[in-house]
């Protein structure tokens, strides 16, 4: 599990300042970094795509699953399910 931020919450790049405090503001344990530049997330926002950009990578880095905007299904029994493989 990761957290990738391109922008802080007035859409400015993120900060490193603002990843941590995101990371603690939600009690994730898993690490929340910056993507100032977009060069992660900026080629899965296309034809109109919004953040966040959800996505299930495997062990090849081979996209399994995405998804953008607020409205996911129920993510954590989609990872359950890839877990489980």
């Amino acid at each position: 599990m990761m957290v990738i931020l391109p922008e802080d919450n007035s859409t400015d790049p993120a900060t490193k300042a603002f990843c941590e405090q995101w990371q603690a503001d939600y009690g994730l344990s898993f690490p929340v970094v910056i993507d100032p530049t977009k060069k992660v997330s900026g080629p899965f926002l296309t034809g109109g795509a919004q953040y966040p950009v959800v996505m299930l990578v495997d062990k090849d880095f081979k996209i399994q699953y995405k998804q953008t905007g607020a409205n996911d299904p129920d993510l954590e029994t989609l990872i359950q399910a890839y877990l489980s493989l």
